[in-house]
């Protein structure tokens, strides 16, 4: 079988959820099935992130698909070409886009809805372009998948599509996503947060995820909590988001916020692994992979009682009201004094983990291609 993938989020060092999704779950689909030819598509041409593998193909199209307009010219005339060249069985496209001329069955895996509930939060060619043509590939794909039960329940609501078209996969978790050691804690806390003891919030620097509130919560928390621990901040603005350097200079207590910027790999387990605490307070996510990281590594989480982190997170975490600063400074008291809770969050999220994994994902994602393929195949006859 050919099997082509839009692979353009694969890009070193820049890879935010999509494109860690995107990447686990093709890397062990490439393992699992080496009878298949995998054609992987890009708008770039660094191909470093999935490397060489005797059953996949590398192609570069023109042009760089990061603008609206361009979006269309790529995947409406510059991808069918080359779909109809290599004769591909299907396109599967991880990040939510896909073709409105696509000449095989197609699989788009949209991720959530946050375009169409908070387009606010976007820059408004994007959020414009992104509720036009959603609901044009919803109907020209053969099939749609999703990482959660929220998020395919929002497809169904929002686009009144049958439940049938639809996929729910996961997201899951790295390997080097451990507990660590007391005395590799304090190396965590030396490096991250001035030898402190800190929570850490890992995600990017956005007004969806709530990192304005968030911090003014900290702050109030700071103010009326004799708790000396500080919060490290991972991550980097999107779409060219000034950041939270001004937030965090407004603050009365900015000396007790540590931001590291973007971290990848085994710095970024450690910044998680090394916390007393992980901190997800956003207006909406369909999945949260910081949630299952911090599992992983054996830390609890304070998370907001929204979308599909309650999903998530099941029993297992705190939760806070990610629509009040006073709530969430009150939540952050409960989480930083409630020590025998937080191990009952820690020992749940242990076993909780095991149902999100990449490899679930990965078996997910092959029974989808099947899906659309049979559903494809049902409609000619």
């Amino acid at each position: 079988m050919i099997i082509a993938i839009n692979t353009r989020l694969l890009k070193p060092l820049q890879m935010e959820g999509i494109g860690v999704f995107t990447h686990q779950v093709l890397l062990k689909l490439i393992q699992r099935f080496p009878e298949h030819k995998f054609h992987l598509i890009y708008d770039h041409g660094d191909f470093s992130v999935i490397g060489e593998h005797s059953n996949v193909v590398h192609h570069r199209l023109f042009p760089p698909a990061r603008r609206p307009w361009l979006f269309d010219w790529w995947f409406d005339y510059s991808l069918p070409r080359l779909l109809k060249k290599i004769k591909a069985d299907i396109f599967v496209s991880p990040d939510g886009h896909g073709s409105l001329r696509c000449p095989c069955p197609q699989l788009t895996v949209i991720h959530d809805l946050n375009f169409v509930h908070f387009p606010q939060y976007l820059p408004t060619k994007y959020a414009q372009y992104w509720n036009r043509h959603t609901p044009q590939i919803v109907r020209k794909a053969d099939r749609i998948a999703t990482v959660s039960e929220f998020s395919k329940q929002d497809l169904i609501d929002t686009y009144s599509l049958s439940g049938n078209k639809i996929d729910v996969l996961c997201n899951g978790y790295s390997e080097e996503a451990l507990p660590l050691e007391e005395a590799e804690k304090q190396n965590a806390r030396n490096r991250f947060a001035k030898g402190k003891r800190y929570w850490v919030y890992v995600g990017s620097i956005h007004p969806r995820k709530n990192v304005q509130g968030m911090l003014a919560a900290f702050d109030q928390f700071c103010q009326q909590s004799v708790s000396d621990i500080d919060l490290v901040l991972v991550g980097t603005p999107l779409f060219d988001h000034a950041g939270a350097a001004q937030w965090i200079a407004g603050m009365r207590n900015a000396h007790r916020v540590h931001a590291t910027g973007r971290l990848e790999g085994a710095l970024l387990y450690q910044a998680i692994a090394g916390a007393e605490g992980l901190l997800l307070l956003s207006h909406y996510e369909g999945f949260g992979i910081p949630l299952v990281e911090a599992f992983a590594c054996g830390v609890p989480v304070l998370t907001a009682q929204n979308s599909a982190l309650q999903e998530i997170g099941g029993k297992v975490v705190f939760y806070a009201n990610n629509h009040s600063v006073s709530d969430m400074t009150e939540q952050m008291k409960l989480f930083a004094s409630e020590i025998q809770r937080r191990e009952k969050c820690v020992e749940g999220g242990w076993h909780r983990k095991e149902q999100y994994t990449w490899k679930k994902a990965a078996e997910g994602m092959w029974q989808s291609i099947l899906n659309t393929i049979s559903d494809a195949q049902g409609q000619v006859e």
